[in-house]
């Protein structure tokens, strides 16, 4: 199964249930933006890759950027635009790697985060989607990409991860890892009318290492400037020469 297939028949419903308080979440992107000085000029563009239900975009659009917001899921961007109050932020329902179709000339940021870049089906999809970035960004504009650490499993092993729960919800992940990527399996169990009804979708994403990443981003005329762990995903910075 394909993610976009993976989250339009399963995972995208219970999406917002799964990551929890969305005001939360977006506060804690808005510190991180505000860290590393990631400041909108007059009339800046941003660009969300992967925007989900709007974590980064609406923490962007308060701090004075214009919004577009791209994901592939329908239910999620109607979220996004809920969360949105009103911000300057224009969604696009379409596949990541086609951003360029939708997006101004130039931009001062571009942000792919989430882990949304391990969902692409290849290092080739990975390399073209970078250079797509550094050809849209300004002259030091930035790109911002968050992934999960999935680095330093052995190959054939496997791992549960407990998600979320509640009193009719139980969202539990396995992940099988491979040698340059994993099987997601989300397996949830929900309460209807007393009984307990158990449904699984799996997808693969890509296992990307932090050198391999910088030297994507090198290759793409983009120089890589930070790496960091936060909560679990490593948070990649990398700026136009």
């Amino acid at each position: 199964m394909s993610a976009k297939e993976h989250y339009d028949n399963h995972l995208g419903r219970i999406y917002s249930w799964m990551i929890g308080d969305f005001e939360v979440k977006k506060s804690d992107q808005k510190n991180y933006f505000s860290q590393n000085l990631i400041l909108p000029r007059q009339g800046a563009v941003a660009i969300d890759l992967g925007a989900g239900t709007g974590i980064q975009s609406v923490a962007l659009a308060e701090m004075g950027f214009q919004l577009i917001s791209i994901d592939f899921n329908t239910r999620l961007l109607n979220e996004l635009i809920k969360n949105s109050n009103g911000l300057q932020i224009k969604t696009e329902e379409a596949d990541i790697r086609n951003f360029d179709q939708f997006t101004p000339k130039q931009v001062q940021l571009i942000v792919c985060m989430g882990d949304t870049i391990s969902h692409l089906e290849s290092r080739d999809d990975v390399e073209r989607l970078l250079k797509k970035c550094a050809d849209k960004l300004e002259p030091d504009g930035k790109l911002i990409i968050s992934y999960r650490d999935m680095g330093g499993q052995k190959i054939n092993s496997r791992k549960f991860i407990p998600v979320n729960s509640d009193d009719s919800r139980l969202l539990t992940c396995l992940l099988e890892f491979y040698e340059d990527r994993v099987r997601v399996t989300d397996m949830l169990y929900e309460k209807q009318d007393s009984k307990w009804i158990f449904s699984e979708s799996s997808y693969y994403k890509l296992i990307l290492h932090p050198a391999e990443l910088t030297a994507l981003c090198g290759k793409a005329g983009l120089e890589h400037t930070k790496t960091e762990m936060r909560q679990g995903m490593l948070y990649t910075i990398a700026q136009k020469r």
